[in-house]
């Protein structure tokens, strides 16, 4: 029955008719952005309190198409669960590139080019953000080229049942996403209300709305399938290298409550440590098998 829901959820057909939706989104998105921006900066038509980092400059609109990007990809993270630990962290990490990535959009349109201030904090962090997408998506490519020579444990009965586990796990997450999706775009909305209204006095960073609830939902269900698999193997190497992963999706949720350059470092040291346990754990499998 779960397989069979599964199969159907997530066939190919609905894989790709989501794909083209979120092609026509990102791109009606833009364009609705830039017109946004342009009506903006020539009409001179002031903009509620809070949006005022989206309509800096045209490069500004760049944010909106990325954000559904980004949406899709967590969409594709709920499929990969089932495959393999190492897969779905995989591709954990490739979403947190791509937040780097659409934060530095945002960020190059409030770029200093004034020579006497080059060294302000917006430009430090925004250069902090490039050399820290670059070592993300070096890091991404040692994790993924580690990732293929990983293998499993456990009779193939009691692999088909934790999959058959992970792909439950998997259809709850979807909808549970979409609804926190939903509630954090409109929680956003309600506070850039409220802020007009003058009944609050500030609104969440953008980088921060849904994500911080998603990597929050992302560790829960990542003890929930580290617990699980106790089930089906007692290997030591295996226990470690999940609950290494877990640590590093902890390390990257914390960056989201931080700022400037320590937000980018938690980010860079939750990947790094995701491709250092699983080094180690490569080497320990070569070790226990030659032993």
């Amino acid at each position: 029955m779960i397989d069979t829901w599964f199969q159907w959820v997530f066939s190919e057909r609905h894989r790709r008719a989501g794909e083209r939706v979120v092609i026509a989104l990102a791109a009606t998105g833009f364009i609705l952005h830039l017109a946004a921006y342009l009506i903006h900066d020539i009409a001179s038509v002031p903009i509620p309190d809070g949006l005022e980092d989206l309509f800096v400059s045209p490069i500004s609109a760049v944010y909106t198409p990325f954000s559904f990007v980004l949406v899709y990809e967590v969409l594709l993270l709920v499929y990969f669960i089932p495959m393999s630990f190492t897969e779905s962290v995989a591709r954990q990490l490739e979403i947190v590139s791509l937040i780097v990535l659409r934060s530095i959009f945002k960020d190059l349109a409030d770029f200093e080019l004034d020579s006497s201030q080059l060294l302000t904090q917006t430009n430090i962090e925004l250069i902090a953000d490039l050399i820290g997408v670059l070592l993300i998506f070096g890091l991404i490519l040692i994790f993924k080229r580690l990732a293929r020579r990983s293998s499993g444990t456990g009779t193939a009965e009691e692999l088909a049942r934790f999959v058959g586990w992970k792909r439950a796990v998997s259809l709850v997450l979807l909808p549970t996403i979409i609804v926190i999706s939903f509630a954090s775009l409109a929680g956003w909305i309600v506070d850039i209300v409220q802020l007009e209204l003058g009944l609050a006095g500030t609104v969440r960073d953008l980088d921060q709305i849904f994500y911080v609830d998603f990597f929050t939902l992302l560790i829960l269900v990542d003890v929930f399938l580290l617990l699980l698999s106790l089930a089906f193997t007692d290997s030591y190497e295996h226990l470690l290298r999940n609950s290494g992963f877990v640590i590093s999706t902890i390390l990257i949720r914390l960056a989201f409550n931080a700022e400037g350059l320590l937000s980018t470092g938690l980010m860079v040291t939750g990947v790094a440590f995701s491709v250092a346990i699983l080094t180690l754990f490569q080497w320990g499998m070569r070790q226990a098998g030659e032993a």
